[in-house]
This record gives structure tokens, C-alpha cells and sequence, in this order.
């Protein structure tokens, strides 16, 4: 799920987990895992590449077993005012 920008120069980022977690589970517990993921719905830019946007947690039988923090793919720089200025003229003049 992308992460909406504010006034970025991209109007989202992606989420990736800042490393691989690992965990070895018994078979019998393979259809017991669950995740849940808490991520930011929108940031202001400027995002800085590795920033935190949330953080995945997961699950085994109902037991926490591992979190790991969402972080920002790529650096998404902030507009320029005549870069929003531009975009408020192609709003005004050729709405979609």
C-alpha cells in the first residue's frame, strides 16, 4: 500500500520493510500466521529515503512473534511553488 505525499514531487512512496525477518515454525502452525500493518495514510514531503512509515507485525497463533518497521523506498522531494503553482493552472484550466 502506497503512502500518499503531500506537495511531493511524487504523489506517493512505497513501503518496505527496513530488513528480512526470519522465523522457523512447526508445519502444523503454517496456516496460523497472521500480519497487521500500521503505515502513515499521508506524510508532508519532503520524505527522505529510509524514513519510518509505519510497522508490520506478525503473528502466530494469536502470539506476536516479530515486528519489523516500514520505511520509505525511494527520497520524494517537496514541490517547488512554481511547480504547485503550475499544477494549480492545469487544476483551473484542464480539469480531469
Amino acid at each position: 500500500n502506497p503512502v500518499e505525499v503531500i506537495l511531493g514531487q511524487q504523489p506517493w512512496v512505497q513501503p518496505v520493510p527496513e530488513k528480512t525477518v526470519t522465523l522457523l515454525l512447526p508445519k502444523e502452525d503454517a496456516g496460523k500466521l497472521n500480519t497487521t500493518m500500521d503505515l502513515e495514510e499521508s506524510v508532508p514531503a519532503p520524505v527522505e529515503q529510509g524514513q519510518e512509515l509505519g510497522e508490520l507485525t506478525i503473528y502466530v497463533d494469536g502470539e506476536e512473534r516479530a515486528s519489523v518497521g516500514l520505511i520509505a523506498q525511494a527520497a520524494v522531494g517537496k514541490l517547488s511553488l512554481p511547480q504547485v503553482y503550475q499544477g494549480l493552472l492545469g487544476l483551473l484550466f484542464c480539469p480531469t
